[in-house]
């Protein structure tokens, strides 16, 4: 290809040789390799992924620039920042209630929340992908760097991206430039944060982790699946799986907090309603600690993990009703994916005897939902219920 210049990658474009011009993106003009890439992107061909996706990492920084802009432009590759499609952002009739840190919980208890130092705080890598993702000048050969420091989170990173879920048949990822390019900086990110989550609390023995995280990974999934069929905002369904992800870890904060008077309440609440399996945890917590799993989770998260309010707020109020009045759009989504798994019998795995809900179509009244739109959702879920079960398979 010696000799080669911009005149030739007109030549191609005029064509649409795709084939040639993904030949021409391996030539040592850095030059030459941007003029290539920039056709292609205006051919919008999307056989050329795989190789756009290749140079995120190559070693001249305005290559990679150009091949991530590329990708973006032609809808395949990762965005830096979620992209506001203009869609509805919520059904007509909800009302969403200013972002609140309002929990309910005794001041000794919040005071441990904030003092004890081993409760895990939100994980460095995530603080720094957060920092990236708001600097316009930053590249997804940064936040690569970022994450391959971790060898153990890079290598779930491609086993997920592997995953029948998210490739659908295609190319086999060997690389995290590979999986970051499939999968995009979203998704990454709630990867990451679940594989944290996870890890993070791995130690508490008090109850079946295994059915716990299957539950709250499931309940996220959901909740993001609620939010694409009613074309919520990109952050919307973000936020909607975190929410959910989390929407239960004030059990696990409990465990940290009181191990051992948490592990004999859940022990004598079983003892005391074996025949009525219909009790609701929550009022029980209240009595015995003044504070529920759902304060403990949102306080926590709003004081260790400095994510969106809109994520406190769906944890502070999952046991609400869906149709309660001056809950925000994310809190509805968590409310009904957490009781659709549950119908489901995904439950959170504490040692406790819950009655299987009934999970009715009127339920999705509460987000006006029509026939098309459930029929959507139903199948979305089925495949978040499969990725759920892969990931804790990995």
């Amino acid at each position: 290809m010696l000799g080669l210049g911009k005149p030739d990658i007109q030549q191609m474009f005029a064509q649409k040789n795709v084939k040639k011009l993904v030949k021409t993106l391996g030539h040592k003009d850095a030059d030459v390799r941007i003029a290539a890439i920039q056709a292609l992107a205006e051919i919008g061909d999307h056989s050329a992924e795989q190789p756009l996706i290749e140079l995120l990492m190559d070693n001249d920084d305005a290559v990679a620039h150009a091949a991530e802009n590329a990708l973006q432009k032609m809808g395949l590759g990762p965005a830096s920042k979620p992209k506001d499609s203009g869609q509805q952002t919520a059904s007509q009739d909800v009302t969403p209630e200013q972002h609140s840190t309002d929990v309910v919980i005794s001041p000794g208890i919040l005071n441990l929340i904030k003092t004890k130092q081993d409760l895990p705080p939100l994980p460095e890598v995530v603080a720094k992908i957060n920092e990236k993702l708001k600097d316009p000048d930053s590249s997804i050969k940064t936040i690569t760097r970022l994450i391959a420091a971790d060898p153990a989170l890079t290598a779930h990173i491609i086993k997920v991206s592997n995953s029948a879920y998210y490739s659908a048949g295609r190319v086999t990822i060997k690389d995290l430039t590979m999986a970051i390019g499939r999968l995009g900086l979203t998704e990454i990110k709630n990867i990451v944060i679940s594989f944290s989550l996870m890890n993070a609390f791995k130690d508490s023995i008090l109850f079946d982790q295994m059915n716990f995280w299957r539950h709250s990974l499931a309940v996220g999934f959901c909740a993001n699946a609620l939010g694409r069929v009613m074309k919520l905002d990109a952050k919307q369904q973000e936020m909607a799986y975190l929410a959910g992800l989390m929407h239960d870890i004030g059990i696990m904060v409990f465990t940290y907090l009181a191990p051992d008077s948490y592990s004999n309440f859940l022990r004598k609440i079983v003892g005391d309603h074996k025949d009525n399996p219909a009790f609701e945890l929550q009022k029980l917590e209240e009595t015995s600690f003044m504070a529920n799993h759902s304060s403990v989770g949102a306080a926590y998260v709003d004081y260790w993990w400095p994510l969106d309010k809109m994520v406190v707020h769906a944890i502070q109020y999952h046991h609400r009703n869906a149709s309660a009045q001056k809950l925000e759009i994310v809190s509805r989504l968590v409310i009904l994916a957490n009781d659709y798994c549950n119908s489901k019998e995904i439950n959170n795995g504490v040692n406790v005897r819950l009655q299987k809900d009934t999970f009715t179509r009127d339920r999705f009244d509460a987000l006006q939902m029509n026939d098309e739109q459930v029929e959507q959702f139903e199948t979305f879920a089925k495949k978040g219920l499969e990725a759920t079960d892969l990931i804790l398979s990995l």
